[in-house]
């Protein structure tokens, strides 16, 4: 069963939602199933009547009308709320109840099948109810952790309860299957990798299941139990995946033409006990990966971002609205002077304080391979630690005698800034400067860090940049001035001084390859970076020294030159010179024919032609073809 969950500490209501039946019928069918292909006791003359079945939350009896329908005799089922008992004693006189909480069962009895919807409820926000269920319940006491959800239990409990080679069906939410060991499932995965195989994984997010149950995000799967034998020989089982098309309903879906289905690119023996599972990663489609991630190897290790570049925030401050300067309200600008609003007058900055303030662009203004210039307008604050020498007293003397103005300004939120620090455990005297963002720390030959300090970057060093909050390969450029706080990730070089081809792999990550990537990697960045520094594979420039080769890169990097000036400059197209020097290029490089197979040059000239070249450009380099990326992205993620 589905919980709500009002997250109002002063206003929460827990519900149940019980489930729908056409959900109950399809996964008793799929046990059904299941126990035919998989059940290694399971044949024709081995009746259904005779399986131990246990409905571990069976609210109203949906399941257990269902398992009756299906021939099951042998059935328990546990249920906490007792206004349901005389109703379910006098519907279903046929199973075995018990009117308890199903985590209080300390019975050794186990069981064939377990199956149910288990209650959701996350630890966060009811805090108190954890703290309850670990004083009364052994199983809670020994696997509470922190982040957690109510139905972890239920199937550390449930796996508990299987016999070896026994069956477990839950519908719950999603989220557990990309969690890490720090979000929650630090017990769960290792303990399901231990003692079961994932034999199938559903994928229910595109549907609604539960419509009183907002922004849930479903899954059904179903494990194994693995016999001591198994576990002694390192058995390896393969899993099955099933996504449904979206805005279907799941008892119209089950026509073949409403599911996609297909063997995982990952084994059980790939299932991390510590990080995100990336069930739905078709084995055609990881075929494919490792043709592209052949080729980004060095010395048989496979190449990151991770290894070329730290991936970082931008500027974080103190507090964004007292650092950021909206132009027309906290500034004015006439001509060549700039004032600032103090105490409700605006008073003139001098030439000292104009260098910093610094333009500001959010995440909103990253276009591919370069920036929306006009939406800017804001400025920042930006007080540089390595600006003035001295300790901290003197130059903070120092900082208020040459910046007069900016100095006031924040001091009249001394008391604001200074608390916000304290909180934050910092240095309460540091109220001029970013929190972080001002600096990044890089490996050095004695195997200690070197402090590089970022302003001259942020002003004028090639940089590749791109939002904290998106789900496919948007990085924008800039080799001169921009700077940017949380809502921005910045590329910075783990080597300096650095000898990246910035033009090349701006081309690179922009590019439809590493959009079937993200698509078959399942990266989304949402405020982490961390699936996309260590799944964007980063080609090894030694793989392709063929005469052909070297003549493609070469002519990538010039026509990712030129999206970055037309990208930036606002222009919808480029002009008849530029566009004559473009086939130029490309008649220079002897590369015309295989790009005049699909393009013809007597149209304008625009940013999504040119992208569409450099895409034709990198199969070609990569040796694929672009129709068959197409094939499996709208086989497997046009849903």
């Amino acid at each position: 069963m589905a919980v709500k969950n009002n997250k109002s500490t002063s206003d929460k209501t827990v519900g149940q939602i019980f489930t729908p039946s056409y959900i109950a019928e399809f996964m008793v069918k799929n046990i059904l199933r299941v126990l035919k292909d998989h059940s290694n006791k399971y044949d024709e003359s081995l009746k259904l009547e005779n399986l131990k079945v246990l409905e571990p939350s069976s609210g109203q009896g949906i399941f257990l009308k269902i398992l009756l329908e299906n021939d099951f005799r042998d059935i328990t089922a546990y249920e906490i709320d007792e206004s349901l008992k005389l109703y379910l004693e006098s519907t279903y006189p046929e199973i075995n109840f018990k009117f308890q909480d199903f985590l209080a069962s300390n019975s050794e009895e186990v069981y064939d099948v377990i199956i149910g919807n288990p209650p959701y409820l996350g630890q966060n926000y009811n805090s108190s109810l954890f703290q309850d269920l670990v004083q009364k319940y052994d199983v809670c006491k020994k696997y509470f952790i922190g982040n957690m959800d109510l139905f972890y239990y239920f199937i550390h409990q449930g796996i508990e309860k299987l016999k070896p080679g026994g069956l477990l069906s839950f519908i719950t939410t999603n989220y557990w299957i990309t969690k890490s060991k720090k979000t929650g499932i630090k017990y769960l995965k290792p303990f399901i990798i231990e003692n079961c195989f994932l034999l199938e994984y559903y994928d229910l997010s595109n549907l609604n299941i539960f419509k009183n149950a907002q922004g849930q995000h479903n899954c059904i799967f179903i494990l194994q139990k693995k016999t001591s034998q198994q576990k002694e020989d390192h058995l390896d089982k393969p899993i099955q995946i099933y996504q449904f098309r979206e805005d279907q309903v799941l008892d119209k879906s089950l026509n073949p033409q409403n599911i996609i289905s297909y063997q995982s690119g990952l084994n059980n023996s790939d299932l991390s006990k510590n990080s995100s599972w990336n069930l739905l990663y078709p084995i055609e489609i990881k075929r494919t990966v490792e043709k592209i991630e052949n080729l980004c190897k060095r010395a048989g290790k496979l190449l990151t971002l991770k290894d070329i570049f730290l991936i970082r925030n931008g500027l974080i401050l103190i507090k964004d609205d007292l650092f950021i300067l909206e132009k027309d309200k906290d500034l004015k600008l006439n001509n060549e002077d700039i004032f600032i609003k103090i105490e409700n007058e605006y008073t003139k900055i001098n030439k000292a304080e104009k260098k910093r303030l610094k333009r500001l662009y959010k995440s909103s203004s990253i276009i591919p391979y370069g920036y929306n210039q006009h939406k800017s307008y804001q400025y920042l604050i930006y007080f540089n630690k390595n600006d003035l020498e001295g300790k901290n007293a003197s130059k903070f003397i120092a900082l208020k005698k040459k910046y007069p103005h900016l100095t006031k300004y924040l001091e009249l939120h001394e008391l604001e800034l200074k608390e916000t620090l304290k909180n934050a455990k910092e240095d309460p005297q540091n109220i001029y400067y970013p929190r972080r963002g001002g600096y990044i720390l890089i490996p050095s030959k004695n195997k200690t860090q070197q402090k590089i300090h970022l302003e001259p970057f942020y002003e004028n060093f090639p940089k590749i940049f791109f939002p904290y909050i998106c789900d496919k390969n948007i990085f924008g450029f800039c080799a001169t001035s921009y700077y940017a706080t949380s809502d921005t990730y910045f590329l910075w070089p783990k080597n300096i001084p650095s000898n990246i081809d910035y033009y090349l792999w701006l081309a690179y990550l922009n590019s439809k390859l590493v959009t079937f990537l993200f698509k078959a990697k399942n990266i989304r960045i949402k405020r982490s970076k961390t699936k996309l520094e260590s799944n964007i594979p980063f080609p090894n420039l030694t793989n392709f020294q063929s005469t052909e080769k070297k003549k493609i890169i070469s002519l990538i990097r010039n026509l990712s030159i030129m999206l970055t000036i037309l990208n930036t400059s606002g222009k919808k197209s480029l002009s008849e010179q530029k566009r004559k020097e473009m086939i130029g290029l490309i008649q220079n490089r002897n590369l015309y024919e295989i790009i005049s197979n699909k393009f013809t040059f007597e149209q304008k000239i625009d940013s999504i032609f040119i992208t569409k070249i450099i895409n034709t450009l990198l199969f070609r380099l990569f040796n694929l073809e672009e129709e068959e990326i197409d094939y499996l992205i709208k086989k497997y993620y046009y849903t």
